[in-house]
């Protein structure tokens, strides 16, 4: 039938999902049913390879009977991206940081055409990204006008690395047509604020300083808790007195660290953020006071969204249409737009949060659609030579 098709289509595309279907293939199971077999597995700790393969079954079958009998969850949703939600949304939460660590430690897969160079920034480790249409100029050559992007990766302040950050960056990389260099910042709870912040100072000196870089060339972006050091780190850079970069780019960009907007309640079983009660979302195991360490929730440099935004440089600010952040990213739009700040802002329909990393096929091209943004942004605004070639690439 016609529902066949695109059913299949995402079933043998996420091989894995699919390879665990296999072991309940035949099973029939309601929709009642399955949300109750969910339930009972909420607290499993799946110590067997073979036990984690059935739960992900179970969940990919309810998923597309549920879809089958009622249609996508969200208008824009692909199987992909339904599959993907109920599988983070049934998981059991992990116990303790470790464990949301080693879970969430998932190496991204580094495209073809990417080019990765590992190195040393301020004591720190780093990576530059090289786009394929980037001229074949070093970074530093006094002929070099290509962009380039300092880049902070998310992960709630304590997790997550470059690594699993890495095909995300790449396609900044290329949709610019320039570089990105990306740190290993510190992470809470062994490094609390400020040494985030500090490490992100010390790799924006070293850009203009060490390499001699202009700072209209310079873009600073981040993603969730990238997005909020980023703008921690341009509070900073203003009250210092050092030179602003060019622009911002804040994906889904975590403003208040309190969690206390009515998006995270609207985001329930639509967004992997979301939270019904404080054992659920980044208060399971208490990240923003991890991160924040004896300081108020509050402190504009832990929330900038409380933060006053003056001379900050202009900002680009990508949202997920149902995800947990939504209310805080477009209260700090208008905040940043009363205070002068240059911001432009889309909020994309029915996706979750840092829905640009998951690709254009489970996004239904919506990842595509913000990369193409994001590359004509940091081109408009760092006045690139290189935009005409860029904007060549396949996004």
């Amino acid at each position: 039938s016609h529902l066949s098709s695109p059913i299949m289509a995402g079933v043998l595309s996420l091989r894995h999902v699919a390879a665990a279907a296999a072991v309940v293939g035949g099973a029939y199971m309601t929709c009642r049913g399955a949300a109750e077999l969910i339930s009972t597995l909420q607290d499993k700790n799946f110590r067997r390879k073979r036990d984690r393969t059935i739960f992900i079954a179970r969940v990919l079958i309810c998923t597309l009977f549920r879809r089958l009998i009622h249609g996508p969850k969200r208008p824009r949703w692909t199987i992909k991206l339904e599959v993907l939600m109920a599988i983070m949304n049934a998981a059991a939460p992990p116990k303790n940081i470790h464990s949301l660590r080693r879970g969430a430690e998932v190496v991204s897969p580094l495209p073809k055409w990417a080019n990765v160079r590992w190195t040393s920034v301020a004591g720190l480790e780093a990576a530059w990204f090289r786009g394929p249409t980037c001229p074949a100029v070093p970074v530093t050559a006094p002929n070099a006008v290509h962009p380039v992007v300092l880049y902070l990766h998310g992960g709630g302040y304590c997790l997550m690395s470059v690594r699993t950050h890495r095909t995300l960056i790449s396609r900044i990389a290329r949709a610019c047509g320039g570089e990105c260099l990306a740190i290993e910042y510190r992470l809470a709870p062994e490094h609390p604020y400020p040494a985030g912040m500090g490490d992100a100072i010390a790799a924006y000196r070293h850009l203009i300083y060490d390499l001699n870089i202009d700072p209209k060339r310079i873009v600073i972006g981040g993603d969730s808790a990238g997005g909020g050091l980023t703008l921690s780190t341009l509070l900073s850079l203003r009250e210092l007195g050092e030179p602003m970069p060019a622009a911002a780019v804040l994906l889904s960009p975590w403003v208040d660290l309190t969690c206390s907007r009515d998006s995270w309640r609207r985001a329930k079983g639509l967004d992997y953020l979301s939270k019904e009660d404080e054992s659920a979302g980044p208060t399971r195991l208490d990240l923003p006071r991890l991160y924040a360490g004896s300081l108020p929730l509050t402190h504009p440099h832990i929330s900038p969204l409380n933060a006053s935004l003056q001379s900050l440089p202009p900002m680009l600010v990508q949202l997920g249409g149902v995800e947990a952040l939504l209310d805080e990213g477009e209260e700090f739009v208008a905040r940043a737009r009363e205070h002068g700040v240059e911001v432009q802002s889309t909020v994309f329909e029915d996706m979750p949060h840092v829905f640009q990393g998951f690709g254009e096929s489970i996004t239904g091209g919506a990842a595509n659609v913000a990369f193409r943004e994001i590359g004509e942004f940091i081109k408009t605004r760092c006045g690139s030579a290189s935009s005409a070639s860029a904007s060549q690439a396949n996004l």
